[in-house]
């Protein structure tokens, strides 16, 4: 699923059987909530997928899950050049100039069951302004729980400097 639209609402909607499920290309205000990611919609594993949701471009304003209550929940991806949530800047050093991951599931469902075969990073960043994503929040239902990786958790590569 391609986004190039901007004030979109992905919200409750089985993603699978993609090699991306969600690519965000230079749109703004894209809140994405209460979805299956490489699932079914019992939270069971279908398919291995490159990212879950790959931002790039001059995007800005994205929202993945705002808490536990309306947050996605991800299969895991099995492919090692990618991650669950990919956000990377594009080549001319243009940023995303706002994102925030909050309240998702990430190999594991929301009653803490294991799913799917996650063998990559669960959230990476690469080449982005440090203070443009927020990652959580101060609220501790804004965490999100990552599990079963084969990479890291959460990663920031190539933080860019002002």
């Amino acid at each position: 699923m391609v986004i190039t639209g901007d004030t979109i609402n992905i919200d409750n909607i089985v993603i699978n059987s993609f090699t991306g499920q969600i690519d965000i290309d230079g749109s703004d205000g894209v809140e994405i909530t209460n979805n299956y990611i490489g699932l079914d919609t019992k939270a069971k594993y279908l398919s291995a997928f490159a990212n879950g949701i790959d931002i790039h471009g001059e995007s800005n304003n994205i929202i993945i899950g705002n808490d536990i209550t309306d947050g996605n929940i991800f299969g895991g991806s099995v492919n090692d050049a990618y991650a669950n949530i990919n956000i990377t800047s594009t080549d001319n050093g243009v940023f995303e100039k706002y994102v925030s991951i909050r309240g998702n599931y990430i190999g594991i469902d929301p009653v803490g069951n294991i799913i799917g075969n996650n063998t990559v990073d669960g959230i990476e960043l690469k080449g982005v302004y440090g203070t443009s994503v927020d990652i959580g929040g101060p609220d501790p239902s804004h965490r999100n729980i990552i599990s079963s990786t084969g990479g890291h958790e959460a990663i920031i590569l190539d933080l860019l400097e002002f």
